[in-house]
């Protein structure tokens, strides 16, 4: 005959046996908050921590979100204020692929702009032949000139391939006007050591930095 007593001990025995099992089914950390008050009742245990995966996005040893990985381009960043100061006040000659001698032309009125503030202004464009009292060049590599700036007023598409050209004519920066940007000129341009400018009007920025007016002669 089976001694209740012993039946009880052996009861209680396989109940701690089932909660240290139901225990060591978590990590320490994430290990809910079942306990005895609640064993005897008909509440259901919470569930496990989702995976890693799931609360990050993802993969365990992958870089955080916002780095790149490896190969992919890193996200480009326009030059500080400071820098962008000492750009516009070293800068002599600037080159502006696009212009045009039509004043209703954004282009033309940039020109206008630098012209006055004293920079040496070279237009290139093949459809035109002086802008501004400023003879025009079809191509960077006619121009005579040393360039410091290469001012772009063309579509994006067109941008890689004036990348090279200023890289090819060592230029010192490759400059996109508002609302024009390409990572794959700015990779071409950044590689031949060029410092990029994108999506940024250059006769704003010289307004908003109040670069004084150049020298020509100095």
């Amino acid at each position: 005959m089976t001694d209740p007593k012993n039946s009880s001990t052996d009861s209680e025995r396989q109940d701690r046996s089932i909660d240290e099992a139901s225990a060591e089914s978590f990590p320490a950390s994430d290990a809910p908050a079942f306990s005895a008050a609640t064993a005897g009742s008909s509440a259901v245990p919470p569930e496990p921590p989702p995976p890693l995966k799931e609360r990050s996005g993802r993969l365990p040893g992958l870089p955080p979100a916002g780095i790149a990985e490896v190969g992919e381009p890193m996200p480009h960043h326009n030059p500080s204020d400071q820098e962008l100061t000492a750009i516009l006040t070293k800068a002599r000659t600037i080159a502006i692929v696009g212009a045009s001698s039509n004043p209703d032309r954004p282009s033309y009125g940039i020109m206008r702009k630098l012209l006055a503030a004293g920079y040496r202004v070279v237009p290139v464009n093949p459809r035109e032949t002086e802008v501004l009292g400023q003879k025009a060049y079809a191509t960077l590599r006619e121009v005579p000139d040393k360039i410091d700036i290469v001012d772009v007023f063309r579509r994006a598409e067109e941008t890689p391939a004036i990348a090279d050209e200023a890289v090819a004519v060592a230029a010192k920066v490759l400059w996109l006007q508002s609302g024009i940007t390409s990572d794959d000129a700015a990779a071409r341009a950044s590689a031949g050591g060029l410092t990029v400018v994108m999506d940024a009007c250059l006769g704003a920025m010289h307004s908003l930095l109040r670069i004084p007016r150049q020298n020509p002669t100095a």
